[in-house]
């Protein structure tokens, strides 16, 4: 993505923001603020959980190959 339209994107985030704070009451900005961080960590802990789920996934499919091998046992 070229820098001229990431500024343009980044512009344009910001009038809708804008846009959005004049339709609501005053005083709702605080708000605003809190609930989009609150949504952010939210977002970064499903984030965090489906990697680390992923990553235990891998653990466990590697341990359960391990598993499956057949050893060799000699009787004398």
């Amino acid at each position: 993505m070229s820098r001229d339209l990431r500024e343009r994107l980044k512009k344009a985030r910001e009038y809708q923001k804008r846009a959005i704070l004049e339709l609501l009451p005053e005083g709702m900005e605080g708000h605003l603020e809190v609930i989009g961080k609150e949504l952010r960590l939210m977002a970064e802990e499903t984030l965090g959980r489906a990697v680390t789920g992923c990553m235990g996934n891998l653990e466990t499919e590697e341990e359960s190959s391990n598993a499956k091998k057949v050893n060799k046992v000699e009787i004398r």
